[in-house]
């Protein structure tokens, strides 16, 4: 009789660790989304429909996930993709900024200033456009966003 009462706790468990897989896989697939397309505004819907749930509960298992609202996660995927375009290319802010989908370079310095301390002229300055590594925005590993670093977002740009 003790192994019979033993199953469900087991099963239970194993529908538990299926449903945590199953959140982390919709958030990297939504990431993986993200990356494929920083030159396109993007909304939380969108995502949500393509991890086939609502979006209030898409925006909760993001952040639960990797700590950081999905559109300021997009956001800093977008300002690590300036910072190499800088590093790597002698395009000016207005090209950059155009080469993300902002349509205002001024927005766009806004928001490069906001996630990376600087404006995007004095970056690019300060590192000689050398090939040198873009700031450290993201975690090692999981590429996930530091919480601290949206939170900061939020205030600055908003």
């Amino acid at each position: 009789m003790k192994q019979l009462e033993a199953i469900p706790m087991d099963y239970s468990q194993m529908a538990s660790s299926q449903v945590a897989g199953d959140s982390a896989d919709r958030v990297q697939r939504s990431i993986a989304y993200m990356r494929e397309h920083l030159n396109e505004p993007l909304q939380v819907a969108t995502l949500a429909a393509l991890a086939n749930v609502s979006a209030s509960h898409f925006f909760a298992l993001f952040k639960r996930q990797t700590g950081c609202p999905p559109i300021d996660y997009f956001t800093r995927l977008r300002m690590q993709q300036a910072s190499r375009i800088m590093d790597t290319t002698k395009a000016s802010v207005k090209e950059v900024a155009a080469a993300l989908g902002y349509d205002d370079p001024f927005y766009f310095s806004r928001v490069f200033k906001a996630v990376h301390r600087v404006p995007p002229s004095y970056y690019r300055m300060s590192r000689g456009n050398s090939m040198a590594e873009p700031n450290p925005i993201f975690q090692t590993g999981s590429q996930q966003v530091q919480n601290n670093q949206c939170s900061k977002l939020n205030k600055a740009v908003h």
